[in-house]
């Protein structure tokens, strides 16, 4: 993202990691694009250094609409021609992407002015958080008087624990796979 804040900062990259029954990457070629955000002006010098994505790059990505297209083809080939009907998120920190994911796929305030495109395309209901899973375990742990399992519960820090290899944090795509190790 070019910062923090949805609806103000955007979403430049996006990755959807398939993953199978054993909670591996299925085959399906993933979902991988950066593109420009919808209000430049506002990105952060901080997010960009973090995420490695460069104003260069955004310069010559797609348009964010664009993008979203390219995301409806690979939906309609990848998750539809498999015999799904929509992507259920695991993630880190999910409600934070969905956000982003949100104002990117955009809002349709004449049919109705809380429905959003994404809803066709992701179950939000039941999305997963490794983040969550994690706060979930200190709390058990609290609970039995012992100590926290996490004692911080980033993407980086869990991975850690796991002894998960972190190659590439902050770039989409390795964020994905660094999540379903951790959720698997």
């Amino acid at each position: 993202t070019t910062g923090l804040r949805a609806g103000y900062h955007d979403a430049i990259q996006v990755a959807i990691l398939p993953l199978n029954a054993e909670l591996k990457p299925s085959g399906i070629d993933p979902f991988n694009l950066i593109f420009k955000p919808d209000v430049p002006k506002n990105i952060s010098k901080r997010a960009l250094e973090i995420n490695k994505i460069t104003l260069k790059e955004l310069s010559t990505a797609l348009a964010p609409e664009s993008a979203w297209f390219t995301f409806e083809h690979w939906f309609e080939k990848n998750v539809q021609g498999n015999g799904f009907k929509k992507i259920l998120p695991i993630g880190q920190n999910v409600q934070f992407d969905m956000n982003m994911i949100k104002e990117w796929a955009g809002w349709d305030e004449v049919r109705d002015h809380d429905y959003n495109y994404s809803d066709e395309f992701f179950e939000w209901k039941d999305m997963r958080d490794t983040q969550i899973a994690a706060k979930y375990l200190n709390d058990v742990a609290w609970f039995h008087h012992d100590p926290f399992p996490f004692q911080k519960v980033n993407l980086g820090y869990i991975a850690t624990q796991f002894n998960i290899d972190k190659s590439g944090a902050h770039d989409a795509l390795a964020d994905c796979v660094m999540t379903a190790k951790i959720y698997r």
